[in-house]
């Protein structure tokens, strides 16, 4: 796969027609991945390569940095995903002060047609783009008759009586139902970052955990999960994860998680920590004692792969 960061970068590229998909994507979930799916098959139709366009950060990660949603997917793992599903071409464009002050016609034009060489540009039925987000489909269509290019846009795609969107997937995160969000994604929920040092608490509770920096990640709901942690040697442990404020030992934020049967070092070290299920509530107990009778439960439950108590 070809990955470019600004759309001047094609410039050097020779120059070929394109089916273009434009969007965010983040979760890459379900939807994103049907519309990607009819991109491809008309391109093949077409006999256009396939290319898709999107930005990082998110725009509403730069309009407003301490208020916008939190990645269900980093850059690096929509780039992955995209692969998986038979993009030859991404351009990855830098969200930045000019690309935010860009006319919506200019990125038809300059992005589109003249850089990506689109023949044709699929979108979502609710795409908008631009300056103020001033682009509309309907817009598309009519700029793309003048620019040479074909526009079709698509349905979102919808389950359980409910259009399936990123928004949708970060509430039932926020409710810890891994199950339901899995659903709509298409897979397991998963975080990734560096192995970074911690307090040592849960060592001396006897259940040794490495500590993520998530970064910019959602994570999900306070408590217990059943999980799967991916190392950088492709190897995949069983774990239990944590993710809470520790309220009996009083020791703020975490994301954390107890390898089964591994006592290997990972400091700075990259992991994915990959969600299955959710165990239990963030509970504040009255003595470590009690707390580590109760890790001791939850990695009981892991490793005899019981069933979640709420079915999640």
């Amino acid at each position: 796969m070809k990955i470019y960061r600004h759309y001047e970068e094609l410039s050097a590229v020779p120059p070929t027609p394109r089916l273009v998909v434009v969007g965010n994507f983040d979760g890459v979930h379900l939807g994103h991945q049907q519309l990607i799916s009819q991109a491809r098959q008309l391109a093949a139709q077409s006999g256009h390569s396939l290319a898709l366009c999107t930005f990082s950060p998110h725009p509403l990660r730069f309009f407003r940095p301490d208020t916008a949603p939190l990645n269900l997917t980093d850059t690096a793992h929509r780039v992955e995903l995209f692969s998986a599903l038979g993009v030859s071409e991404v351009l990855v464009q830098r969200f930045d002060r000019d690309m935010a002050r860009m006319p919506a016609f200019d990125f038809a034009r300059r992005v589109l047609r003249d850089a990506l060489g689109a023949a044709h540009v699929l979108v979502g039925r609710n795409f908008q783009f631009g300056h103020q987000r001033s682009g509309t489909v309907a817009h598309l269509h009519e700029w793309g008759a003048d620019l040479g290019f074909a526009v079709s846009s698509l349905e979102l795609r919808a389950q359980d009586d409910a259009v399936i969107s990123s928004s949708r997937i970060r509430a039932l995160l926020l409710e810890g139902d891994m199950r339901r969000a899995a659903q709509l994604l298409g897979r397991d929920y998963e975080v990734r970052g560096k192995v970074v040092t911690g307090k040592k608490a849960a060592s001396q509770l006897g259940f040794p955990t490495i500590n993520i920096d998530t970064a910019d990640y959602l994570i999900p709901r306070f408590g217990v999960y059943a999980a799967r942690t991916y190392l950088p040697d492709q190897r995949v442990v069983p774990s239990v994860a944590y993710i809470g404020n520790r309220p009996t030992m009083g020791l703020g934020k975490t994301a954390e998680a107890h390898l089964l049967d591994f006592n290997e070092d990972l400091y700075d070290a990259s992991v994915r920590l990959q969600f299955t299920c959710r165990i239990r509530d963030d509970i504040h107990f009255h003595s470590t004692e009690a707390l580590r009778r109760q890790i001791a439960m939850d990695v009981d439950a892991v490793t005899q792969q019981m069933r979640c108590p709420d079915g999640r």
